[in-house]
């Protein structure tokens, strides 16, 4: 195939059978960054299709910490680095932060537009989480 101007392959996705090892995965995960937040921490939540069970999905764990703020989240950057984790920051999109442990076997970032929906619904619940939290 010939690529013409500054055309690109585009790496090629491989869903597999959902494996339960996964959530065991999230879990040692969630631990590994909590080092990172110690007590200025929320859950950490395993999210994306490795996340539910009975699905084939891209072997790649993804986890979503709640935290406070974005400026605690940014506090931590240090940390989040010093347990093996590449910080890219707002990485283009405001109101985000996206932190690596691993990359994937072509070393792309990859993103999945089908995990919106469900990235919303976590976010919604880390927003009302913070917010009954600021209450108390």
């Amino acid at each position: 195939m010939a690529l013409r101007g500054n055309q690109k392959l585009k790496p090629k996705v491989e869903l597999v059978a959902h494996d339960p090892a996964w959530a065991t995965a999230a879990l040692a995960e969630a631990q590994r960054l909590a080092v990172a937040f110690g007590r200025k921490r929320g859950d950490i939540e395993h999210i994306g299709s490795t996340a539910i069970a009975g699905i084939k999905a891209k072997p790649t764990i993804d986890v979503l910490p709640r935290v406070q703020s974005l400026d605690v989240l940014d506090q931590q950057a240090d940390g989040i680095r010093a347990v093996g984790y590449r910080w890219h920051g707002e990485l283009g999109i405001a109101g985000r932060r996206l932190s690596v442990a691993r990359m994937h076997r072509d070393d792309t970032l990859a993103h999945n537009a089908a995990k919106s929906a469900w990235i919303k619904a976590c976010e919604a619940r880390a927003l009302a989480w913070w917010w009954c939290a600021s209450r108390t």
